[in-house]
């Protein structure tokens, strides 16, 4: 089964999809539209322009309401830093193309941290009227987490599918460029507006496997409380759609269009900004545990616990090539998924799911296998892989609705820099053992900047490893700057 989105954002190899960056389309310029902004469209990581268009009818919806479009291609695999002064540039183009006209950006994924990095870092905030952003990782997203820890890296490192463009998504590393972005008046100087959506699915395509990877309310690639700013002019909308479905014509324009109707743009930029309060960083909810490595001539074998009185538990493997063979045992030894058609498992075609799009996975061409049990065994089971080569596996168990205990971002904090005595000091508590690995700027930039804006962090992605007495596992992936 091909992963469509497992870690955001936010997707293909950038060299598939990617256009030139810096290069523009103009769409058709509607009669009577010279009074009304420019919409300039950014699209997100590992994708292109023509995301905009095609099977996506926000170019024809916008045409057809009377406005001027263009459409810019990015680094599809880059980080901010490298599109940001693209962005800046095609403002500046656009404008000697349409003497006198405002532009507003419309960015989706994570290009609206691209388009926002134009504004508050290179220049671009005295040019542009306002910025809108569909389905923005503002504080990053837990699938660029999974991409880069210490368990799911190998899998991802086989597929090629670590680069820059994820890597600076981590939450860790978008923690940084939030206190630092933050606090610049740029930041404030031009009107945002924010939209997300709330549907993981459909069942079995991408944003169904993201959607479980994340583990609270998001699109299937981002979590829906990191679209939001604090200094937002507003919230465009929060509805039920995926990470493609914010951006579809069909859905999203009706809220752009009102948005760009009233209040005039010109009176946004003077009205009182009332800010909410910064979000608050989300508790864990300790309901799965993770392994992760490689097969050692071609076969692998790995346990996993499970404690009495589960009522279900799903499990989600991936791997880099479809496997001979995946079998989960029991502890009595029932075999699931024994026969060669996998029964049990569920594999997908070569085709995408609903809705699905270039650019919505993390683990690019992934084979992924899914198998829900209900009331398990209690004890200690295994999976069993034979791979067809060299390979790479990510684990996941699952226990759903197992929210008995979270832990907090300063708990996990604490236990990750050996705190564990203050983290969990009660009786029966459970020992944690932290696995980390360490991820930094390349030490050859491709980015042909003198200097970057911010302070590169290094950045520490952890899987907390959490054991009570008796057995009873679970786990949290997160990552913090250096």
């Amino acid at each position: 089964m091909r992963l469509r989105a497992l870690l955001v954002c936010l997707c293909l190899s950038a060299g598939l999809w990617a256009g030139v960056p810096g290069s523009l389309r103009y769409g058709a310029v509607p009669a009577g539209s010279g009074t009304r902004p420019v919409l300039l469209f950014v699209h997100g990581w590992n994708s292109d322009a023509t995301t905009w268009s095609g099977t996506n009818d926000m170019e024809a919806k916008a045409t057809a309401a009377g406005y001027r479009t263009v459409f810019l291609d990015v680094y599809a695999d880059r980080a901010m830093w490298d599109n940001g002064p693209i962005i800046s540039g095609a403002v500046d183009q656009v404008k000697i193309h349409f003497p006198g006209a405002g532009v507003v950006l419309v960015c989706h994924s994570k290009g609206g941290v691209d388009g926002q990095t134009a504004l508050v870092y290179y220049g671009a905030s005295t040019k542009v009227d306002r910025l809108i952003t569909l389905g923005t990782p503002h504080r990053g997203t837990p699938l660029a987490d999974l991409a880069w820890s210490s368990w799911a890296g190998w899998l991802t490192g086989l597929l090629g599918s670590k680069n820059e463009g994820n890597r600076v998504l981590q939450t860790g590393y978008m923690a940084a460029f939030r206190t630092q972005t933050d606090a610049r008046p740029e930041s404030r100087a031009v009107p945002t507006y924010t939209a997300g959506g709330t549907y993981a699915g459909p069942w079995f395509s991408s944003y169904w496997y993201g959607g479980i990877a994340i583990g609270r309310t998001s699109d299937g690639v981002v979590p829906l409380d990191s679209t939001d700013l604090f200094y937002q002019r507003a919230r465009l909308f929060t509805r039920s759609w995926n990470h493609a479905g914010v951006k579809q014509g069909s859905n999203a324009w009706p809220y752009l269009q009102t948005s760009l109707a009233t209040p005039a743009l010109a009176a946004l930029a003077s009205a009182t900004l009332a800010m909410a309060p910064p979000v608050q960083e989300p508790a864990h909810v300790l309901d799965r545990l993770y392994r992760g490595g490689t097969t050692t001539s071609a076969m692998a074998e790995f346990t996993f616990p499970v404690d009495a009185g589960q009522a279900s538990l799903q499990v989600l493997l991936q791997t880099s090539a479809a496997p001979r063979r995946a079998l989960l045992i029991a502890p009595s030894g029932r075999i699931h998924g024994l026969r060669a058609a996998l029964v049990g498992w569920v594999r997908r075609g070569e085709g995408r799911g609903e809705g699905e799009e270039p650019g919505d996975e993390a683990f690019p061409g992934a084979v992924n296998r899914q198998l829900r049990v209900t009331q398990p065994e209690a004890g200690l089971w295994r999976v069993q892989l034979s791979a067809q080569g060299e390979d790479a596996y990510f684990f996941t168990a699952i226990f759903p609705g197992d929210t008995t205990r979270t832990v907090s971002a300063a708990e996990g904090r604490a236990a990750v820099r050996g705190g564990t005595g203050a983290a969990f000091a009660a009786a029966g508590s459970p020992e944690a053992v932290v696995h980390s690995v360490r991820t930094s700027a390349p030490s050859a930039p491709s980015r042909g900047m003198k200097a970057q804006p911010m302070a590169e962090p290094s950045v520490l992605n952890h899987t907390l490893v959490l054991t009570w007495p008796g057995g009873r596992e679970r786990a949290v992936i997160f990552s913090e700057a250096e």
